[in-house]
């Protein structure tokens, strides 16, 4: 077996080889856009041999040439986006331009040509007709221009166009620009924010931090166009959710400049505090007090033909209110944040069949207090500052041809995301908190005996320790600790295109490989103490101060891609070999409160991963005009991954917390019993050594926990699609999809040294909600409290199942408006029956990302009556008469899915022997949901022209109709069930500048 996989490798070492071996040839560009089609004479006969060209201002070379193949096909790829001069010439015929074509990203245009017998002088000219339904591709993209991104209001982030893209759900609500500085996640068709791919100009920028749905911030400015790819990705992506690939602006050999300026005081912001929402406890909702984006840029030539360059700078600030957050003099508490990104581009023809480009993007990010809901502003709050932070992309790309139909490619890019957040320096000496004591005791076993020198457990690094109220959900006096995240991902990609007018192959190679350390330190050694209703509850105890760091060594993907015409089916087929190989690198740490100090070697191999995957499509052109279009897609894609497999075994990170009964009294020691002996430190509110329960995970600081079975396989899933998709008018198309997905092999866990039978007692107890309903909960029993050895494994049961429906429109209208939108609707079903705790336990919904408590009694949802949601959106931008124009975006979200989570206190379980933490809950999956998300965005701008300079104003009113949804609350069964924790935040107003020349 080992032997087996060493082959591979060196198979995929020297394909490698190869690849770079190509790129020493005289070669030109990679696949973005294409045009493509069927050249015939008067009698409908093929002509081979005519020869096509593409023109456009965008492309360095000026002009694309191909000759139609022995079938009268041709195709034209790596094309930027922008508007085309076609030009086809045969020797016996008349010469047939189309002009005016308009290539989007990630488009195939089918332009079938007949020509004329005729001298070549002849020219027939047809203008501003531009294919609208891509008949040649089973891909759903969708996407938004630079023209469209000035015109619509929206917040100028990345993930937040994506609520313009048919299917595409937000993680959370972004108004005006108020959460352009956090991470507005994007999923669609069952996939969560993990499975999307970010790319830049087709180059790979998804970072390693949390596997990649961590994303880095990105100049806005520097992209031409934007395209979301939502199904059918092809075996190049190994993902299978969005695919979004931003299209660079090159310079030009004009200079050419623009500068945005958009500004929104807090005073312009309305109130949409209702009296209800009053009456349910909130008494500030969410808010700004101020948002600033001014965006310059400017490119051109250095060397006309040969070197153009594009250089923007951002600069972003919001200054955010958060619902119910005072500081201690009763003003509205503000999360204070900016970001700065520089960035350069520049794009060199080293010879007509050569063009290299290199790029670099360098956020700075700053946050004076960094929290959300129900944690205290002032002492519990985080700090960031860019002094501890390394954000950037960067990257170069090589482009070749090698011939008339073999195209090469060769890019690096090499994206980092590292920071630090910390305590707050006004509150805490600096940002690491107070200085560890110099006498820390090491108590292995909690509790450990009562000692008076325990009374020195008294200072400010025991005190100032973070709370947590389980059931208020408030966080006070001090944030969680001191901690860096530290991923970094290089990645390597090179491709080989061969490209016909009836056929065209690409074969790739891509290595990703990179870091993903850590480092954290908190007060105490402890996490946080916990409360229910202001009582002492429990503790959580850590392994800090420790450093780990986990290292890909390998993420390849060995692909072929192939696409055969026949007739009006085109069959698009792929094959991609994947390689996973991670490791953890040897480590140390320092003795701490609760666990000893020590050196741990290195483990490779975890994992070593070989998977395959299928992806198949079928484009079927219904009447042979490129307007009708039938299509079908079946693919395998597996799970991302960087580090965080090998992190889940890290013997330092393994189980880096554990959480242990804590009342702030004395302890018989080894047990959770109160001792009854008053102590001088009883009731102090501080954590001392004799007053910690009995661990919950015997192993503890001492080794990992937790291991892999032999042969444990990489999670992956399978999506079909179908759709048909029609051109009804020159300017107009519909579409209509389906969309299943479902996931395999999910990674499940089993404590050996526990049985679910057998060592849970079960009781009964009245379901507190009032329903009348009797509900049964498991209490390990006394003497497995501790044993902890968790065996992961693939469960051949646990699923997640999608199925999506859609229709869409698309209408691009002669006065220069534009309309599109439509209707989808999505119902998602968990299986996670197979799982070692019989109450259920809390975990990642695959399709939001969000934590709900899976397993238990409502196991299997598929039984359950869960119902379809819909989703309705519809944008478009409006000209009007003396330089005017109206835009606006109208979105209405199905709510969040909610849940009541009951925390079971110890005084329900028998005789009050809680052995460990747990959470039942309440309430059946599928029928409690939030109300429904609908915003409203209009704009209106006037424009004129002076000189060579376009001056824009415009106005831009966010949630018009000044809603206000709630869009979280508080789902802890208790005193504050259902407690409004955020709202759509109230209309908004901001005044935007503009100035292109």
């Amino acid at each position: 077996m080992q032997e087996a996989q060493m082959r591979i490798v060196r198979l995929a070492a020297r394909l490698l080889v190869g690849f770079v071996w190509l790129a020493l040839l005289p070669t030109q560009a990679a696949a973005q856009s294409a045009i493509a089609g069927l050249l015939t004479d008067n009698t409908g006969a093929v002509l081979p041999g005519v020869t096509v060209e593409a023109s456009s201002p965008v492309l360095i070379e000026k002009v694309r040439t191909v000759v139609s193949d022995g079938q009268g096909r041709y195709t034209i790829i790596d094309l930027r986006p922008g508007t085309y001069k076609v030009t086809f010439s045969l020797t016996g015929f008349g010469t047939n331009v189309r002009d005016g074509l308009v290539l989007p990203a990630d488009f195939t245009a089918t332009l079938n040509v007949q020509l004329s017998v005729g001298a070549l002088e002849e020219s027939v000219t047809v203008s501003g007709q531009s294919p609208m339904v891509d008949v040649q591709s089973s891909a759903r993209t969708q996407v938004i221009t630079r023209d469209l991104l000035d015109a619509l209001p929206t917040p100028r982030n990345t993930q937040s166009f994506g609520y313009l893209a048919q299917g595409v759900r937000l993680s959370k609500p972004d108004v005006g620009g108020a959460q352009m500085m956090e991470q507005v996640n994007m999923r669609v068709h069952g996939a969560s924010q993990l499975h999307t791919t970010m790319q830049y100009d087709g180059m790979l920028i998804s970072p390693a931090f949390n596997d990649g749905a961590i994303q880095n911030y990105i100049n806005q400015a520097a992209f031409a166009e934007t395209s979301f790819t939502t199904s059918s990705q092809g075996a190049e992506v190994s993902s299978g959710g969005i695919r979004l690939n931003m299209i660079p602006r090159d310079g030009g050999n004009a200079f050419h400049g623009s500068l945005y300026l958009g500004v929104t005081d807090g005073s312009w912001q309305s109130n949409n505090l209702t009296p209800e929402l009053k009456a349910r406890g909130l008494s500030l909702p969410t808010g700004i007090t101020n948002i600033h984006d001014v965006n310059p840029s400017f490119g051109g030539p250095i060397l006309q033909d040969k070197l153009w360059f594009f250089a923007s700078m951002r600069f972003m600030s919001v200054d955010e209110k958060v619902a119910n957050a005072y500081m201690p003099d009763g003003s509205p508490a503000i999360v204070d944040q900016y970001v700065r990104i520089p960035l350069a581009r520049l794009t060199y023809q080293a010879t007509p069949k050569n063009k290299l480009s290199v790029f670099l993007d360098r956020p700075f990010k700053y946050k004076g207090r960094e929290f959300t809901f129900g944690i205290e502003p002032s002492r519990a709050s985080r700090r960031r500052n860019p002094g501890e932070a390394n954000y950037h992309n960067a990257g170069v790309k090589l482009t070749s041809t090698i011939s008339n139909r073999f195209l090469y490619e060769l890019g690096f890019t090499q994206i980092v995301e590292r920071l630090h957040t910390g305590y707050q320096p006004a509150e805490f000496p600096t940002t690491q908190g107070w200085p560890r004591p110099s006498n820390v005791r090491t108590c292995l076993s909690t509790p450990c005996p009562w000692d008076p020198a325990l009374q020195s457990q008294t200072g400010q690094w025991y005190r100032d320790v973070s709370h947590y109220d389980i059931i208020t959900q408030q966080r006070t006096v001090a944030t969680t600790g001191y901690g860096g995240t530290l991923p970094d991902r290089n990645h390597v990609t090179t491709a080989l295109s061969y490209v016909t007018g009836s056929h065209n192959f690409k074969g790739g190679f891509q290595w990703s490989f990179g870091q993903d350390r850590n480092d954290a330190l908190s007060h105490g050694d402890l996490n946080t103490q916990q409360y229910r209703n202001g009582v002492p509850e429990s503790v959580i105890v850590t392994i800090n101060p420790y450093g780990t760091e986990e290292y890909v060594k390998a993420d390849i993907g060995v692909y072929g891609q192939d696409s055969w015409r026949f007739r009006r089916l085109t069959v698009n087929a792929g094959l991609r070999y994947e390689y996973f190989n991670s490791m953890i690198k040897e480590q140390w740490r320092e003795a701490g409160r609760f666990v000893p100090g020590a050196t741990f070697p290195e483990i490779k191999g975890l994992p070593i991963w070989h998977d395959v995957s299928p992806r198949f499509g079928l484009a079927y052109d219904v009447f042979g005009d490129a307007k009708t279009a039938l299509k079908f897609g079946a693919n395998k894609y597996v799970r991302p991954m960087a580090g965080s497999f090998a992190k889940n075994y890290n013997p330092i990170r393994g189980l880096a917390t554990d959480l242990r009964d804590w009342s702030d009294r004395d302890l018989i020691p080894g047990t959770a019993t109160r001792s009854g002996i008053p102590r001088p430190t009883d009731n102090d509110d501080i954590v001392q050594d004799n007053e910690i329960g009995p661990s919950n995970n015997r192993n503890f600081g001492l080794k990992s926990a937790r291991t892999p079975i032999d042969g444990i396989r990489r999670e992956y899933n399978v999506e079909y699609t179908a759709s048909v998709q029609r051109q009804l008018m020159d300017r107009l198309s519909v579409t209509a999809a389906w969309y299943r997905r479902q996931y395999y092999g999910l990674i499940g866990q089993d404590n050996l040294l526990k049985d679910t039978q057998l060592d849970y007692t079960p009781f009964q107890v009245t379901n507190p909600i009032g329903n009348g309903e009797t509900i049964t909960i498991y209490n390990l029993n006394r003497n497995k409290q501790g044993q902890v050895d968790i065996l992961d494994y693939n469960s051949d049961t646990n699923t997640h199942i999608s199925n999506d429906i859609e229709i869409s429109f698309n209408s691009r209208l002669p006065n220069g408006s534009n309309l599109f939108g439509g209707w989808s609707t999505a119902r998602n079903v968990a299986v996670t029956c197979q799982q070692d705790n019989p109450n259920g336990s809390a975990s990642n919904d695959l399709f939001s990302d969000i934590s709900f408590q899976r397993g238990g009694r409502f196991c299997d949802e598929r039984l359950l009556d869960i119902p379809f949601r819909h989703d309705f959106k519809v944008a478009g931008t409006l000209p009007l008469p003396y330089g005017l124009e109206f835009s606006g975006t109208i979105v209405s979200f199905a709510g969040n899915e909610s849940q009541t989570v009951w925390n079971v206190p110890a005084s329900v379980f028998p005789s009050g022997q809680r052995t460990e933490v747990t959470n039942v809950r309440l309430t059946p999956p599928g029928t409690k949901y939030l109300e429904r998300w609908n915003q409203t965005d209009i704009a209106f701008k006037k424009s004129f022209q002076v000189g060579s300079y376009q001056f824009t104003a415009q106005a831009d009113i966010y949630n018009a109709l000044n809603s206000a949804v709630v869009t979280t609350q508080n789902n802890a069964f208790g005193s504050r069930l259902d407690f409004p924790n955020t709202i759509l935040q109230g209309r908004l107003l901001r005044l935007v500048a503009q100035i292109k020349w």
